[in-house]
């Protein structure tokens, strides 16, 4: 699971898959349009999940307050309330701009 990041820490509660960083290039534009996410950092945080939780899963298909291209690939979302409680950060990986 991965997910936007500045520290070792858990941040937010909308992450995506390793497959879905690998299909946005690792660049920054690929996984902010991807997500459909208005900012991105130049870093993705890959954690582990320590324990069962609930989550929700999705694939990015249309936000009206983030201009992504229409050939662009959606990206799969999932969200997790409680991150902060059941991830454990693993290490980041910079994406190009």
């Amino acid at each position: 699971m991965v997910g936007s990041a500045r520290a070792m820490e858990v941040r937010g509660s909308f992450f995506s898959t390793i497959n879905g960083a690998l299909r946005s290039g690792l660049t920054m534009s690929g996984y902010q349009n991807g997500v459909q996410i208005r900012y991105a950092y130049n870093e993705l945080q890959v954690y582990e999940v320590v324990q069962t939780t609930q989550a929700a899963f999705g694939q990015c298909l249309a936000n009206p307050n983030v201009t992504t291209p229409p050939s662009m690939d959606e990206l799969p979302q999932i969200v997790i309330q409680n991150g902060a409680t059941v991830l454990r950060p693993l290490y980041k990986v910079i994406l190009d701009p």
